[in-house]
């Protein structure tokens, strides 16, 4: 299952780095609702984040910069990244943007 990042589920990311870039995660959430930033997760059969990945719309003028990507390491290569990176490129062309 492929969707946006919710904050109840930030306590299920902490395998994607350290708590500091947990916060910053907070953070890019706080831009989403501005509009700036998309956040994507790639979701399990339970529900859970197994991969998550952001764009930003605001660093780079007319393009649509992708950041924080990650997968659960023991789920690597199984094609998580690639769907995540798919529907990234699919919200920036949306928004008549480049990759």
């Amino acid at each position: 299952m492929l969707g946006d990042l919710r904050r109840e589920e930030l306590d299920l990311i902490g395998w994607s780095g350290s708590p500091s870039h947990v916060k910053n995660v907070a953070g890019q959430l706080d831009r989403r609702d501005r509009g700036l930033v998309d956040y994507l997760v790639v979701r399990d059969a339970d529900g859970a984040p197994i991969a998550k990945g952001a764009i930003d719309y605001e660093e780079t003028p007319g393009a649509g910069t992708l950041f924080q990507l990650a997968t659960r390491t023991d789920l690597e290569g199984r094609g998580h990244a690639r769907m995540l990176i798919e529907e990234a490129e699919r919200r920036i062309r949306a928004r008549a943007l480049t990759t």
